[in-house]
């Protein structure tokens, strides 16, 4: 994920709006990273990363994984 987008991420408990991920990515890398399962769709114009729940996961047992 691009620097910028991270930063809005981590600042809104892991999910980013697709006008927020329009300003870094085209909508062909938008539909891309959806169809590869690295985004996942939470509400229309609303996606989190795949790995956010697992990472929220792991903080909350106080694991360090991955």
């Amino acid at each position: 994920m691009r620097a910028q987008l991270r930063v809005l991420r981590d600042s809104q408990f892991g999910v980013f709006t697709a006008a927020q991920a329009g300003l870094e990515y085209t909508r062909q890398e938008m539909r891309t990273l959806v169809l590869h399962g690295e985004w996942v769709r939470v509400f229309r114009g609303v996606y989190r990363e795949d790995a956010t729940l697992r990472r929220l996961h792991c903080v909350s047992k106080q694991r360090g994984c991955r």
